[in-house]
This record gives C-alpha cells, sequence and structure tokens, in this order.
C-alpha cells in the first residue's frame, strides 16, 4: 500500500512502514499528512526539517583503462597500432542519505525531485583501435 503523499506523489515503502501510529510510536518516520498542511510548512514561513538530509556523496562518473600493443608484436602482422579500452560512465554513486531514492544526487539537490527523476544510466564500452 502506498498511500497518498500529496496532490502528485506516493509515499515510499519504508516511509509508510515505519510511520508513527498510535500504535506505533517509536517510529522512524512521522505521521502521514497532505504535503500542503501546516504539518509540512507552516504558513508562517517555519519548515519542517525532518526531512532535509546531507547532501554529501562520492560517485565514480568516468574511468577509461587502456593498453596498446607494442609495434614489434603489432608489425608482424601488418599493423601499426592496436589499442583496447573498456571505459565505464556512472559506475557508481555513495549517497547514503539517499538510500531510499534512486536517483542521481546533482538532479535532487539541484531541482528538489526527490526521487521522481529517472536513474542515472551505467554504461561501459569496449573498443578496439586499429591503424593500419
Amino acid at each position: 500500500l502506498r498511500p497518498n503523499f500529496s496532490l502528485n506523489t506516493n509515499y515510499l515503502v519504508s516511509f509508510y512502514n515505519n510511520r508513527w501510529t498510535p500504535d506505533h510510536i517509536n517510529s522512524s518516520f512521522p505521521r502521514f499528512s497532505s504535503g500542503a498542511s501546516a504539518y509540512w510548512t507552516d504558513p508562517t514561513g517555519i519548515y519542517n526539517t525532518f526531512f532535509l538530509h546531507n547532501t554529501d556523496y562520492g560517485r565514480l562518473k568516468n574511468v577509461e583503462f587502456g593498453y596498446t600493443f607494442s609495434s614489434k608484436l603489432t608489425e608482424k602482422i601488418s599493423i601499426d597500432k592496436v589499442r583496447v579500452y573498456v571505459n565505464g560512465l556512472n559506475l557508481y554513486t555513495f549517497c547514503p542519505s539517499l538510500k531510499d531514492w534512486y536517483t542521481d544526487p546533482e538532479e535532487t539537490i539541484r531541482s528538489q525531485f526527490y526521487g521522481e527523476s529517472y536513474p542515472l544510466q551505467r554504461i561501459v564500452n569496449f573498443g578496439v583501435n586499429v591503424t593500419f
């Protein structure tokens, strides 16, 4: 079950399972409420700080490993140069404060869309460069 969180989003399962209820008073999360209620934001400008998170994160964004074979080896087969490589993009992101949101911390920080953006794609390329 994922009850309505606001007009356009849903609760996370971890929030739902660990929310405050009269029977679950030692909960990790507060009670359910509409995103527009005074519980979330006060008309005087005093905001609920429960959902403010440390935004520190680490990312292995781009890595490439390559090897160029020696010309002594390649000239035997009439090739000037051979290089093999593998590279990767968005290989790993470490962000403990966003563990429930599988998203890009940069996008979350910039746009305030908590978990609503599409997750980063991990891309791995393999290749061979040959020069005759």
